[in-house]
């Protein structure tokens, strides 16, 4: 199987294009989406359109700290904010344990009182 993944032709991607395309570059059809149901199903992963793959990306990634415009280029969201009204709450928030700001001093810097 991985000799067959590498063995396929890569080209650039289109940023303003679909995701998910057929080879001649139009969208999926519903024949694509059979196929998707079905590779799910050999691999016994739970079903989930294939649009959704995005909004795993960005939550996975946003959960283990990626950077928000790191995340915002990866997932093609025009904006960060956008992406801060929706995933937020899969960001750290800076609190520590105890509810106290957790913030490292700057190597070599003054701390403040």
């Amino acid at each position: 199987m991985a000799a067959k993944l590498r063995a396929l032709k890569r080209r650039a991607l289109d940023p303003t294009g679909f995701l998910f395309t057929q080879p001649d570059g139009r969208p999926w059809s519903s024949q694509m989406n059979h196929a998707w149901r079905r590779s799910l199903a050999q691999a016994r992963v739970r079903y989930r359109p294939a649009e959704q793959l995005r909004h795993t990306v960005a939550s996975t990634l946003l959960s283990r700290g990626a950077p928000l415009l790191y995340v915002q280029s990866v997932g093609g969201w025009r904006s960060a904010s956008v992406l801060l009204k929706v995933y937020a709450r899969w960001m750290d928030n800076g609190l520590g344990p105890s509810g106290d700001v957790a913030i490292e001093p700057r190597p070599g810097g003054v701390e403040r009182a």
